[in-house]
């Protein structure tokens, strides 16, 4: 892949009137889109998703459990847009299923499911629990472990510096 040279610059509309930050190299650089859907002649504002964890019960994992035993399927909606999941996780327990877009978090109670499907809701419609952050998605509840899988535009990534249920 080509690497190319960016200005990165903080103003208000141009780079004239604007603080020059600096230059960098990039590989790849990937935006939080927004995503309109029509639902029932409803607007619906979404973000595309950028990682799914899974919370689960310390208590519930058993030896031999690992993060390979998570599927997880996207359904695109408008331009490609990644807005929904299903997942299975074999036969291990998940508690809450947290999908991240943009700067919030949207949290779903499965209590215990083994698979599901999960949809983000409307702009300003997540919330982020206590102690929750991407780097700690499930540190709303000590008594659970979280599994963390980046989407890199094509397809769900295990995030092991982000596991701390399975070891690497």
């Amino acid at each position: 892949m080509k690497r190319r040279r960016f200005l990165t610059a903080i103003g208000a509309g141009s780079v004239g009137t604007g603080a020059l930050v600096g230059t960098g190299s990039y590989d790849t650089i990937r935006s939080q889109r927004r995503v309109k859907l029509e639902v029932d002649g409803e607007e619906i504002d979404r973000r595309e998703i950028s990682f799914v964890a899974f919370c689960i019960a310390i208590e519930d994992l058993e030896e031999g459990d690992t993060h390979e035993d998570f599927s997880i399927t996207t359904d695109e909606f408008e331009n490609g847009d990644l807005v929904g999941i299903e997942w299975d996780s074999g036969e291990i327990p998940v508690q809450t299923v947290v999908l991240k877009t943009g700067p919030e978090f949207f949290n779903f109670d499965v209590s215990g499911s083994t698979s599901g499907t999960n949809i983000v809701g409307n702009r300003g419609d997540g919330e982020e629990g206590n102690d929750q952050s991407p780097q700690t998605p499930c540190g709303f509840d000590d008594g659970f472990c979280s599994v963390k899988f980046n989407w890199d535009g094509e397809s769900f990534e295990w995030d092991p510096g982000q596991d701390d249920c399975f070891e690497d």
